[in-house]
């Protein structure tokens, strides 16, 4: 990525969309998400990688289709100035290596389809949440209202169920 022009938090499982070919018909890859820091170079949060099997795949990559590769749930908090790095290996220090060397093609998602982190990338890169307030403002709206929902929902039945809450 371009580096970062604020913090970034990262909370959940990061998902990628990847292609991939191989003239075997499958590949092991493994995908790793580093924090570069411009000082002190890439680091790995907490050490995770995914590592994916992949069969099926064609031999070219113009055949290939996309295909998700959710990485491990992470915490990390990204500071501004760092890079965000996918990397997509072919092998990995903690795990064996292929017993025959292979070529996999790989790239990233399909560009034509909308995704939640496109939206997001896109509103961070052309002006911030305020130029495009419309494409935060009604997700959390709902958000809220729906928590709020099943706040009150919790509630009532916990007036219910609860004999110490029960109106005499």
């Amino acid at each position: 990525s371009a580096p970062l022009t604020s913090t970034v938090d990262v909370v959940g499982a990061p998902t990628v969309r990847i292609r991939a070919a191989s003239p075997t018909g499958e590949a092991v890859l493994f995908v790793k998400l580093y924090d570069l820091d411009p000082q002190n170079g890439p680091s790995l949060p907490d050490g995770l990688v995914a590592p994916v099997h992949l069969t099926g795949l064609p031999t070219s990559i113009d055949q290939a289709r996309p295909v998700s590769v959710t990485l491990p749930a992470i915490v990390h908090e990204f500071q501004a100035g760092h890079r965000v790095q996918l990397s997509i290996a072919s092998a990995d220090q903690a795990y064996l290596t292929p017993a025959a060397p292979v070529v996999y093609t790989v790239g990233l998602g399909d560009p034509t389809v909308v995704s939640w982190g496109g939206i997001l990338s896109n509103v961070l890169t052309q002006g911030g949440a305020l130029a495009y307030w419309w494409w935060l403002l009604p997700p959390g709206l709902s958000i809220t209202f729906l928590s709020l929902g099943f706040y009150l929902l919790g509630r009532g039945f916990d007036e219910i169920i609860n004999p110490r809450l029960r109106r005499r």
